[in-house]
């Protein structure tokens, strides 16, 4: 998909570019940027010492708070990753290892869908 920008030039004259797209690679906020970025710099020195199976657990939870208030959910509602395919793989394996239940998987109600954006990931996500 073709990015979309809006260019805006701040007090400082600064430029600055708002991504519209989303798409696989993409702008992102200069927040969430440092954030990542000291995030890389505390795994890169410490490894898994720093980053331990409670961190790993948490480390998405702000991001699934906003993303339960935007989408007007609960919490528990919410499921992010790095990418599409890694979650829906995720969820193939997670329905694949269920039993059948009179022709649906066990834990999914009839009528459930499984969504992707096509528009964003037209040719990456594999499972189904």
């Amino acid at each position: 998909a073709a990015a979309v920008y809006f260019r805006r030039v701040s007090k400082a004259k600064k430029r600055s570019y708002i991504n519209l797209s989303f798409a696989n690679v993409a702008t992102t906020s200069p927040v969430a940027a440092q954030v990542a970025a000291e995030w890389a710099e505390k795994l890169a020195r410490g490894g898994s010492a720093e980053f331990g199976g409670d961190e790993e657990k948490h480390a998405m939870m702000p991001l699934r708070q906003a993303a339960s208030v935007l989408l007007r959910c609960r919490v528990e509602d919410v499921c992010v990753g790095s990418s599409a395919t890694e979650l829906l793989a995720s969820l193939a394996w997670a329905i694949g290892s269920s039993p059948k239940v009179e022709g649906v998987m066990k834990g999914i109600p009839r009528g459930s869908n499984i969504v992707s954006t096509k528009a964003a990931f037209p040719t990456t996500v594999y499972p189904f």
